[in-house]
């Protein structure tokens, strides 16, 4: 049986006089919905449950044949029943074929006849519905997994604690980086950054506020990226890496001195009144430089290196064939 807290009925409003099916249809506990023609009630119908719709024919009035067909196209499994007094071939030809009716009932009404037809027209409504509502389950069921498997792979390319792309996202992206290098020609830069000093925040405030400034960092890195040219990664503990695509070595110095400047300016709020600055060293090298992806990651932590033994606070390019201090 449908959900009568949920179940409507559609009556057909014409000349014929139908407040005994209304009595009837109301003290079943249904809705009712009545209109002349389908345009004037579509707008009522949508999203609603509507198990039956109910019509008078007779050698003088038709009209409800079309009125039938629209709700026929609207919502395929509503039962459709004609009420008659007419045996007139040509109407109940067209009644059978354009409004394809379920049910042809008596007219007027007789309680006996509605109260057996009440029995079987909802159940046969549920069961035409039962494969609609199995669909309609496996639907939730796939959007559930779908977004499960959206948030597992959120999981699995991004960094907990920053939200940035983890270290095993940076390994995959930076071998399409070199493969499209070799085939296309595209050279791009890459940047490790290191927070300075980290332990000794750690140590001083605790490790809640180097969640802080993790995070920090990492939205500064977020929201100062140029859309599809610069991508930042959590490369490991406080340590960042950035790579950008189709940019010179030059270009990529700026951008990396921009993020320096802005980080080493922002103040940290760490809670209880508690306000910090910190400052970062990055190593910068570019794909044109390097043989093999690897032997540019080296090249990166070369440099990073290079800027940290030489105090700190800094950004340090690239130099072929330069001495480590």
């Amino acid at each position: 049986m449908t959900n009568k807290n949920n179940a409507h009925v559609v009556i057909h409003h014409s000349q014929h006089d139908t407040s005994a099916l209304k009595n009837f249809i109301e003290e079943k506990g249904f809705e009712i919905i009545e209109g002349h023609v389908f345009a004037e009630i579509k707008a009522k119908l949508i999203g609603k449950e509507i198990f039956a719709v109910f019509g008078v024919v007779d050698a003088k009035d038709s009209s409800c044949i079309d009125f039938m067909r629209s709700i026929l196209e609207f919502k395929r499994n509503t039962q459709r029943v004609i009420l008659s007094n007419t045996f007139d071939e040509a109407i109940l030809k067209k009644v059978v074929n354009r409004a394809h009716i379920d049910y042809l009932i008596s007219f007027p009404v007789d309680e006996n006849e509605l109260e057996n037809y009440f029995r079987k027209i909802p159940r046969r409504y549920k069961k035409l519905n039962k494969p609609f509502e199995k669909f309609e389950v496996l639907t939730e069921v796939t959007e559930d997994l779908l977004n499960q498997n959206e948030k597992f792979r959120e999981q699995a390319t991004s960094d907990a604690l920053t939200k940035l792309l983890n270290r095993r996202s940076f390994d995959c992206m930076t071998k399409r980086f070199w493969n499209n290098k070799l085939k296309k020609d595209v050279s791009f830069c890459m940047a490790l950054l290191d927070l300075d000093f980290f332990k000794r925040v750690n140590d001083t405030y605790g490790h809640m506020a180097g969640d802080d400034v993790l995070r920090t960092v990492a939205s500064i890195l977020n929201n100062n990226q140029r859309a599809g040219i610069d991508f930042a990664f959590r490369y490991g503990g406080e340590e960042f890496a950035v790579i950008s695509s189709a940019t010179t070595l030059a270009e990529m110095e700026l951008y990396i001195l921009r993020l320096h400047n802005i980080i080493r300016n922002y103040v940290i709020d760490i809670g209880n009144n508690e306000k910090l600055k910190v400052t970062i060293s990055a190593g910068i090298c570019s794909s044109d430089a390097a043989e093999s992806l690897e032997k540019l990651i080296e090249q990166a932590d070369e440099s990073l290196y290079k800027a940290k033994q030489s105090g700190r606070d800094r950004v340090v390019l690239y130099e072929p064939h330069a001495e480590i201090v």
